[in-house]
């Protein structure tokens, strides 16, 4: 069986968002397929996979070549379950430490810079996104219904998710958030003409 016929297989049969599976799709057939993808599963060593991962770290940050390890040996445990070889090739694999990220919050003033660059049907958008932490599906799914103005609280229960060539879909937020403090008073928020029942900014006239 060869590496990439698996791991096609293996990728339609995980309970991936459609998000995750295009990510994992797009990183085996752009940086995996072309250097193992025609190999029998028993013919790669580790050798093969140690060679790929310092080639990806020549041009890939620590953290995406991290990831794309991850996927690799997540197809090579699944071959290992399936028992087409008897074990993995991604054993004891060199990689550069990935750094922790530190998350740096903008200042007001950048907040300010940033709402008046902003066209202003887009700003309710941008302030409720700083102001309350919400991630950017989070927020372009929030409905009205789910903002209360007296409390000035917003409760995460639903995302948008958009996928290349797919239309966007309503989903579960993927952290579980009861809701979060709203600074912005109800002016801010218009109904969409959309039967979603959607919130959010949208151009006057």
């Amino acid at each position: 069986v060869l590496f990439a016929d698996f791991a096609r297989t293996w990728l339609e049969a995980q309970p991936h968002r459609a998000g995750t599976a295009l990510l994992y799709e797009r990183t085996l057939r752009l940086h995996v397929y072309p250097r193992i993808g025609d190999r029998p599963l028993a013919a790669v060593r580790r050798s093969d996979i140690q060679a790929l991962i310092t080639s990806s770290a020549q041009h890939l940050a620590p953290e995406t070549v991290e990831n794309h390890f991850r996927l690799i040996k997540a197809v090579f445990n699944a071959a290992v379950e399936d028992q087409l070889i008897a074990v993995s090739p991604c054993r004891k694999i060199a990689r550069q430490p990935v750094a922790a990220s530190r998350v740096v919050p903008l200042s007001v003033e950048q907040v300010e810079r940033l709402v008046a660059a902003t066209p202003q049907h887009f700003r309710a958008l941008v302030i409720t996104a700083v102001g309350t932490g919400l991630r950017q599906g989070e927020a372009l799914g929030l409905r009205g219904q789910n903002v209360d103005f007296l409390r000035r609280e917003v409760h995460v229960r639903h995302q948008l998710v958009s996928v290349p060539g797919v239309a966007p879909t309503w989903g579960r937020p993927r952290r579980r958030a009861a809701c979060a403090p709203c600074r912005r008073p109800r002016s801010c928020w218009r109904r969409s003409p959309s039967t979603s029942g959607c919130s959010r900014p949208v151009r006057s006239g």
